[in-house]
């Protein structure tokens, strides 16, 4: 691509000043708000499991509904919904709010103190017995919950006797020790008092109940995507070559409203950073790469979202470009940024765009340290302790 002559066109470096600084605070506010995005990106997509980011199994397990079999079994809805972050957003995904800060106001008095405050550890340590009560019911055998829901009792297995567990919700006459749950009295309590008759599903009926705490069986496939008729076992080691059914796929109403946002909004700002860049005065084949690079990385991306929804083999294939269509966004979304920005000044400014640049990345620093960090430590020990 031939160029022009930096000086025969119009450049960044002709603005007047107030034009500048408005094109400078616009370019600095999309790179601000793509890092919130990252941070979207790790609530929405990974595994929370202390990783900062969605693994490569994480995305294909998303977007595409697969997952490499490594032991771990579909667990049923209300289990599902009970295993989240006991402190995080109280929605139709994660319930495990119901037995903390939505619980009562009991937990609502403690729910500011230190988390070592003396009687905040002794609440949360009951309400995450009921929790873990619940869970080991859900494990019980079928005929085992049906008499224990209609008897209003549930003998807790061995490792789980003796555990602090509100004492409101034992069997009336026993002890601690002796690990008898009146499940159907917790279950109303901490569920039913929002699912009762108005709101589906009724906790008082086992009938309503059953299909909630039964986990779906695992359905299997080979890397060709044909079913496998042997259903696996615990200790199978799938190699790349067992795929099991993930109920973590992003839903079609879901995928939709994203790709509503990300076609739209998306492509505005990108087109917007891509025309500023186009305006440098770097050689044309730069600027014609770059400048629309970004845009046509998006397209990509959002059509790669849909082709993963592909049986195997090819949905998990286009669920792992995800990543790479994300990471030339990203990439070129900051290089737009930061070359268009220095472009614009001379040495002066310039010298002013490096002491901002420093003072973000000290800001960052900090935040990473003081905030990401120990939030995303706390991830990994509450998912090391479900495993």
């Amino acid at each position: 691509m031939s160029d022009i002559p930096a000086r025969s066109r119009y450049t960044l470096r002709d603005l007047p000043l107030p034009a500048k600084l408005v094109v400078s605070c616009f370019l600095l506010a999309v790179g601000l708000g793509y890092v919130s995005a990252m941070v979207q990106l790790h609530m929405k997509h990974s595994g929370r499991d202390g990783s900062p980011m969605p693994s490569p199994a994480d995305v294909i397990e998303r977007f595409s509904g697969y997952k490499e079999f490594d032991g771990t079994f579909p667990k049923s809805k209300i289990e599902e919904l009970i295993s989240g972050d006991p402190h995080g957003g109280f929605n139709k995904a994660n319930m495990t709010p119901a037995f903390f800060k939505e619980s009562d106001k009991k937990y609502k008095a403690v729910a500011d103190k230190p988390k070592d405050d003396p009687k905040r550890k002794k609440l949360d340590d009951e309400r995450e017995g009921e929790r873990l009560a619940l869970v080991a019911f859900i494990a019980a055998p079928a005929d085992v919950r049906k008499k224990a829901f209609t008897d209003d009792s549930f003998d807790l297995p061995a490792d789980r006797k003796g555990k602090a567990i509100t004492e409101d919700f034992l069997v009336d006459g026993t002890a601690l020790e002796d690990g008898k749950v009146k499940v159907q009295s917790l279950l109303g309590e901490r569920c039913g008092r929002c699912h009762d008759n108005q709101q589906a599903p009724n906790f008082a009926k086992f009938e309503d109940l059953e299909p909630l705490i039964t986990a779906p069986a695992p359905q299997t496939f080979d890397s060709s995507g044909t079913p496998l008729a042997a259903a696996p076992t615990p200790g199978m080691s799938s190699s790349g070559k067992v795929w099991v059914k993930s109920s973590l796929k992003i839903s079609e109403e879901g995928l939709t409203q994203s790709t509503h946002a990300h076609l739209l909004s998306f492509a505005v700002l990108f087109a917007l950073t891509g025309f500023v860049y186009t305006f440098t005065t770097h050689h044309g084949l730069f600027r014609g790469t770059l400048g629309p690079v970004v845009l046509v990385a998006q397209v990509a991306d959002v059509c790669c979202w849909w082709l993963a929804r592909l049986e195997l083999p090819y949905g998990p294939v286009f669920a792992q470009c995800i990543m790479g269509t994300g990471a030339v966004v990203g990439l070129g979304l900051g290089l737009q940024i930061v070359l268009s920005l220095f472009n614009m000044y001379g040495v002066k400014g310039k010298a002013v765009l490096v002491i901002l640049f420093l003072a973000a990345g000290g800001g960052l620093y900090v935040v990473g340290e003081k905030v990401a960090k120990p939030w995303l430590a706390e991830e990994k020990a509450r998912a090391a302790e479900k495993k």
